[in-house]
């Protein structure tokens, strides 16, 4: 058989381009004159079957044949191609043939600023208390930029605000955090909503921007306190008026809202409990009524303080004084007290002389306790006013005891009220001399004078004797007042005799005076006399208590007030003003009502904000002194309490945390535990975790936290070839009213490991490989891949040790199978060769791929025989004929040029393989017809002998010649001699003498040579 192969060399292309193009370039940008720097030549690039092969770029970038220019050939998007990477390119595989090259072009594909930043949503809703300080910080979602460099560096502007700044800060991987600050405090009754413009601007030229509007919704919390329309409320009240009757109706208001303005109203800690008995007050309505008996000569004034309290939290409250003054009925008649001097009036006796000593009194005021004496009309007796709500009965005309020896005087006294009430009294006159006196006088005393202080020569300024002091009987009555003062009948002064305490006298009354009766006999004279008892500083003022227990709550806004109980000085005048002083610090003032403003009551005013965290407690010492001479002080402490409020936010330890997570981790796993602080206590305190309520599906679909430890955990696959970081926002909200929240972000950043083998493309050519092929022939082309990273996605390759192939790096994770040793078909046909790519994770994966090579076989072998000659004899007589076949394979050349542009893949291999099948066939025919010609050439000239006795008979040996084209036979009795010789030029006839028994004579010698 003939065998003939033709076999096509590749020689490998060290060629190396680098090319840059921007994106969005329009169709036909000249990109780089390819062939031109790859050293081809144009006319060459259809005859060769240049072609451009570009992995997953489909037709991106092509190469005019005409001209070898490269140029875009469709839209080019940097961010579709290679997303956020800062490296981009475009890798193309150029192949030419005959002989085979292949070059390595790399085109750069360059940013433009094609991308503006965009933020997640179009308006983000921000809800923050109007409690919060300034300076408090409030995260916002930042924008996006698709592109990479300075065409996706961001700057940030807020539009124009007077409570809101922006903060943005770059962390360690250049991720800017934003965030709204509060410059100034927020007020939601004055404004309740905050609408503002945030952009975004990029780096790039031009510039690019993206806008998001903040809606800024301000939550109320409770820092009004309400407020009544007036600080001083005056109602006039009738004593005696019924149970339920009602005083006034209060009305409070608060600005706040909910349960922040929801107002309750009660009377202040600081109303005494007397005046808490007689009225009561509707903790909804704010209506004071009665539920007592109110008795204007008990008391005519009462000041009540109430509270208007909220139900927030803390609760605030308003305060107002409502000063009830109970008005005058004509509820008391006059009292008469009668003192009669039981003397009998003598009938001669002058008119004028007293008979009685008669005082009025009514306990009701005004017109109502005015009272007016008369006496029963038609008798020689009158009433005579002696000193206020003092008579005197005296003799009006003479007595004739002939006529009428005895009278009773019955004295009516009548008050002013309407209807009037009136009393009476009886005085029976029988007879005894009395001289009324005309003298009134006046003396002072200071309060607590020694025994014995001279008052005044009473007797002296009265007109009498001293020697008749005794023998008149002198002596001084003073109603209720005991013996305070008494009178030396030796030398007729008036001296203190026991302690005189004004304050025990008269109390609180601005008039105070001892109102003494002198009386003599012989004749019966009446003196009135005032001492007037001057009060002294001799009371300091005094507190109800020693300490008074304050609560304030920390949040509670600058200028509150808190009212406080003053003191009380018993003493009167100058004596008992007092002035107020509260030690020195730097939270709270003293706010003093002025004189006309003595129904205010004394307050604490706060000047500085409390922070419980830092002085959970404060003493003060409150002094009151009076403006008496020495002055004398009492003071008060003051304890007040910081009530928490939730005034503090949670913070975290850090604003941002790192965490590296092994991919592929169990479910379970820990990813870090957060810790965040309150220094609120109690519910202001208690913290519970979440995130964020801007978290991505994939985020709650990965991960977990705990809500009250702050454990972060993961839940489900984490793979880093899908996600290599996870940005989680987490928030820490303390369970206080208002809730407040603090903020952190955890990265993490997912660590690969070896869990990916690494993939093995080949692309091989379809054509055998000619033995005589030369070291460093492409047998074919192959590609690994590995989506792991760093040494994990590090690949090596090797092939099967010991064959004759080898493998070269022409470009990274490209490699070429070359020759790398002499084939030889007729030892081995072909080989398996098994590449193998493996990573360098540990431990490391691999991959294998075979590839089958076949050897083409060439002519580089010609025919043998077992032996140089060989002889056969036939007998008599010996002819002879020798035939020469010369049988040249001629290579066919060139195989005929393309003339369409290449393709990638084997279109181009497949069809030239056609043609050379097409000339070897014509070739071997040819050949075949040349050899017929000749064995007939040879036929005709043996048979034109005559053929000898027996000639071609039976029992004859047969000579049988094969060739390409079939066999041929020849039987001649006669010795065969069959020749081969060696060395060009080669042939494919193969003459051989087949093993039959030798006929009885045959002397033909046939040779080949």
């Amino acid at each position: 058989m003939l065998s003939l192969l033709l076999l096509a060399a590749w020689e490998e292309g060290s060629g190396q381009l680098h090319y840059s193009v921007s994106e969005e370039a329009k169709h036909g940008t000249f990109v780089g004159r390819i062939a031109q720097d790859l050293g081809l030549e144009l006319e060459d690039l259809v005859p060769r079957l240049f072609r451009v092969a570009s992995k997953g770029r489909a037709d991106l970038l092509e190469v005019n044949l005409q001209n070898g220019v490269l140029f875009v050939n469709s839209r080019i998007d940097r961010e579709e191609l290679c997303g956020r990477s800062a490296e981009c390119s475009i890798h193309l595989e150029v192949i030419v043939d005959r002989p085979l090259q292949i070059f390595h072009v790399e085109v750069e594909v360059k940013d433009i600023n094609d991308n503006s930043p965009v933020f997640p949503v179009k308006e983000q809703r921000v809800f923050i208390y109007e409690s919060r300080l300034p300076d408090s910080l409030f995260p916002l979602e930042g924008a996006s930029d698709a592109d990479i460099g300075s065409n996706s560096i961001l700057t940030y502007k807020l539009s124009s605000s007077e409570h809101f700044g922006l903060d943005v800060k770059t962390n360690s991987d250049d991720n800017k955090q934003i965030g709204l600050l509060l410059k100034r405090p927020l007020d939601r009754e004055d404004t309740p909503e905050h609408n503002l413009l945030l952009t975004a601007t990029d780096g790039g030229k031009p510039e690019l921007t993206g806008t998001v509007q903040l809606l800024i919704t301000v939550l109320d919390v409770n820092d009004n306190a309400p407020s009544f329309e007036r600080s001083e409320y005056e109602v006039r009240i009738f004593e005696n008026a019924d149970n339920g009757t009602t005083v006034i109706r209060l009305n409070a208001s608060d600005l706040d809202e909910g349960a922040n303005g929801a107002i309750s109203y009660s009377f202040s800690s600081l109303v005494p409990p007397t005046v808490a008995s007689l009225f009561s007050i509707d903790p909804n309505t704010g209506e004071i009524s009665i539920q007592g008996n109110l008795d204007h000569e008990q008391v005519n004034v009462y000041k009540i303080r109430i509270d208007a309290t909220d139900k927030g939290h803390p609760p605030m409250a308003g305060h107002c004084t409502v000063l009830v003054k109970v008005l005058d009925k004509n509820d008391n008649a006059p009292q008469i007290a009668l003192t009669s001097l039981s003397l009998p009036v003598q009938e001669d006796a002058q008119i004028g002389t007293v008979i009685a000593l008669i005082s009025v009194s009514d306990r009701d005021s005004g017109a109502n306790g005015q009272v007016t004496c008369s006496v029963t009309p038609k008798i020689p007796f009158k009433l005579v006013s002696t000193y206020k709500n003092y008579y005197s009965l005296v003799l009006d005309s003479a007595l004739d005891r002939e006529s009428i020896s005895d009278y009773t005087v019955v004295v009516t006294a009548r008050d002013g009220g309407s209807p009037s009430l009136w009393a009476t009294a009886s005085v029976s006159v029988e007879g005894a001399a009395w001289e009324s006196g005309s003298s009134q006088l006046h003396y002072s005393v200071p309060e607590e004078a020694k025994h014995g202080t001279f008052v005044g020569r009473i007797a002296r300024d009265l007109g009498l004797e001293l020697e008749d002091l005794v023998p008149r009987l002198f002596r001084v009555a003073s109603k209720g007042r005991g013996n305070l003062l008494e009178v030396n009948l030796q030398n007729g002064i008036l001296f203190v005799n026991s302690r005189i305490d004004r304050e025990q006298l008269c109390e609180q009354s601005a008039e105070c005076s001892i109102h003494l009766e002198v009386i003599v006999d012989r004749p019966l004279q009446v003196f009135h006399v005032d001492v007037e008892v001057k009060d002294i500083n001799d009371n300091p003022p005094v507190f109800p208590a020693t300490q008074k227990n304050l609560l304030i709550a920390e949040s509670r806004p600058l200028d509150s007030r808190f009212p406080l109980e003053g003191a009380w000085d018993a003493d009167i005048g100058e004596n008992a003003l007092l002035t107020y002083s509260l030690n020195p610090n730097e939270y709270f003032s003293l706010d003093v009502p002025t004189n006309h403003q003595q129904v205010k009551p004394l307050g604490l005013v706060l000047r500085k904000p409390l922070d419980r965290e830092e002085t959970p407690e404060l003493l003060l010492l409150l002094t009151a002194t009076d403006a008496g001479k020495p002055e004398l002080t009492g003071t008060v402490e003051l304890l007040i309490t910081v009530l928490d409020a939730n005034d503090n936010a949670p913070v975290f330890d850090r604003t941002l945390y790192t965490v590296q997570l092994p991919e592929n981790v169990s479910v379970g796993t820990v990813v870090i535990d957060l810790n965040a602080t309150d220094l609120d206590e109690g519910l202001n305190g208690d913290i519970t975790y979440s995130f964020s309520s801007d978290a991505s599906p994939d985020i709650n679909s990965k991960f977990h936290i705990d809500a009250t430890s702050g454990e972060i955990t993961v839940m489900g696959l984490i793979d880093f070839e899908e996600s290599k970081v996870h940005k989680i926002r987490v928030e820490a909200i303390d369970k206080g009213f208002p809730p407040l929240a603090g903020h952190c972000t955890v990265l993490v950043k997912v660590v690969d490991t070896n869990d990916n083998a690494p993939q093995l493309t080949v692309t091989s050519l379809s054509l055998p490989i000619s033995e005589n092929a030369q070291p460093g022939t492409v047998i074919t082309l192959i590609s690994v891949f590995d989506r792991d990273s760093g040494a994990n996605g590090q690949v090596t390759c090797s092939v099967t040790p010991k064959i004759p192939f080898k493998l070269v790096s022409t470009y990274k994770n490209y490699y070429s199978l070359v020759l790398d040793s002499a084939l030889d078909r007729e030892s081995i046909s072909d080989y398996t060769v098994v590449v193998t790519a493996r990573d360098g994770g540990s431990p490391s994966l691999w991959a294998t791929a075979s590839v089958s090579v076949e050897v083409a076989d060439v002519n580089d072998n010609a025919p043998l025989f077992a032996q140089p000659e060989y002889t056969v004899d036939h007998g008599e007589p010996a002819l002879t004929a020798t035939a020469t076949v010369l049988v040249s394979l001629v290579d066919s050349g060139q195989a005929p040029k393309a003339s369409s542009r290449a393709m990638v893949g084997a279109a181009g291999p497949e069809s030239t393989l056609v043609d050379v099948n097409v000339y070897l066939i014509i070739a071997i025919c040819a050949v075949s017809s040349l050899l017929v010609l000749t064995l007939l050439l040879y036929t005709a000239l043996r048979c034109s002998a005559p053929p000898p006795e027996g000639a071609c008979g039976p029992g004859k040996p047969t000579l049988v010649c094969s060739s390409a084209v079939g066999s041929w036979s020849y039987s001649q009795q006669r010795s065969q001699r069959v020749c081969s010789g060696e060395g060009p030029p080669k042939t494919d006839l193969m003459a051989f003498s087949p093993s039959l028994p030798q006929g009885p004579s045959s002397t033909d010698n046939v040779s080949f040579i």
